[in-house]
């Protein structure tokens, strides 16, 4: 693995005979990294000087780079497109690619990229200037796991038309936008947010917000992991038929200072849409939770799946729940303290789901 500029790669090989064989080797290039030094920050490159980096550029992609699988352009004011298409051209293993504070990058070079690299897996556009993203995402959309870009008001209006965001494990740390940020559009037509983290997590109430200003079209929200959303939060968000919510916490929570009421805003709130929830290790009191249940199993229920563990749940308000809720296929009571014996564990299926519910109603009538 090797981070190299440009000028230096090709000379390796002129060391010695060892040197040579050693870079002549394509499985040496798996990740490259290029920074700028053909002239001073600032200065304009001379037509000669621009087709020596063209020349250099060339031979080093075709000759060296077949086995390409990561490669990074750091600082490049000029012939960006011209790297961009030549590695689309040469690296069909090209599975990440980075263009960091970086000119020029046109729509038609990110597509060409998309089609040309059908491992392309990882796209990082962070603090370069884009025209736009669509052309690239439409290609490489369904396959693309991993997107970091710059934020900005204009970027916001780029990705309005998208339906899935998921960012996974994010260090999230939102710098101050001022009035900006407040006026930046959200994301229209998104359907799927996911932020969920197992790691520390900074997304709070605002950001959510933030992100779901204009996202009424909601069907799914993962925020497992961020402990700082809270459930009055949640249910300010103008999401009018939320299908899938979880909110489970799975880190410690020992020292989080997690809410003790609001799963109850939370039932009453989508009720009438919810089919799968996920509260792992939230600390609701035993009241809310039992008042939350009683909402979710009346009115025909559509609830599928719910995962209560490591919660305060008792006895009389599961059997309630279960009693309202034949369609629930998927129920997770591991480590509620609360329950009897013998049924803290996963219940899969009708069948396991009606074992459950016996069980518990011979516990109630024996007590």
């Amino acid at each position: 693995n090797w981070s190299l500029s440009a000028p230096c790669a090709p000379r390796l090989a002129c060391v010695c005979r060892r040197w040579y064989q050693v870079a002549s080797s394509p499985d040496l290039w798996a990740r490259v990294s290029i920074g700028f030094c053909w002239a001073n920050p600032g200065k304009r490159q001379s037509p000669s000087t621009q087709s020596r980096i063209r020349g250099t550029l060339k031979w080093l992609i075709q000759e060296r780079l077949s086995l390409l699988s990561e490669f990074s352009l750091h600082h490049w004011k000029e012939q960006v497109p011209f790297v961009v298409k030549t590695l689309a051209a040469s690296c069909p293993r090209l599975s990440a690619l980075t263009l960091s504070h970086c000119s020029g990058v046109s729509a038609d070079v990110l597509v060409t990229a998309a089609r040309n690299c059908p491992d392309l897996l990882s796209l990082n556009l962070q603090n370069s200037q884009v025209e736009s993203v669509l052309g690239a995402l439409g290609v490489c959309g369904p396959r693309l796991q991993r997107l970091f870009l710059t934020f900005s008001s204009r970027l916001s209006a780029i990705l309005s038309s998208l339906t899935v965001l998921r960012l996974l494990n994010l260090v999230w740390s939102p710098k101050s936008g001022g009035c900006r940020a407040s006026e930046s559009r959200g994301f229209e037509h998104l359907q799927e947010l996911c932020l969920a983290t197992s790691s520390y997590s900074f997304v709070s109430d605002s950001v959510c917000q933030r992100l779901l200003c204009d996202s009424s079209h909601l069907k799914i929200l993962d925020l497992r992991g961020c402990y700082r959303v809270t459930p009055h939060g949640i249910c300010q968000l103008p999401c009018v038929d939320l299908e899938r919510l979880y909110l489970g916490i799975y880190c410690s929570t020992k020292n989080l200072a997690l809410p003790r009421t609001g799963c109850t805003l939370i039932a009453r709130r989508w009720q009438h849409s919810l089919q799968e929830l996920d509260i792992t290790a939230q600390n609701y009191k035993e009241e809310d939770l039992a008042q939350a249940l009683s909402i979710l199993s009346t009115g025909g229920s559509r609830l599928r799946s719910l995962n209560l563990a490591g919660t305060k749940i008792m006895a009389p308000a599961l059997r309630e729940l279960l009693s309202g809720c034949p369609a629930l296929s998927h129920l997770d009571l591991s480590s509620c303290r609360y329950l009897p014996r013998g049924m803290k564990h996963v219940y899969r299926g009708e069948a396991d789901i009606r074992q459950c519910l016996g069980g518990l109603t011979q516990d109630l009538d024996t007590d």
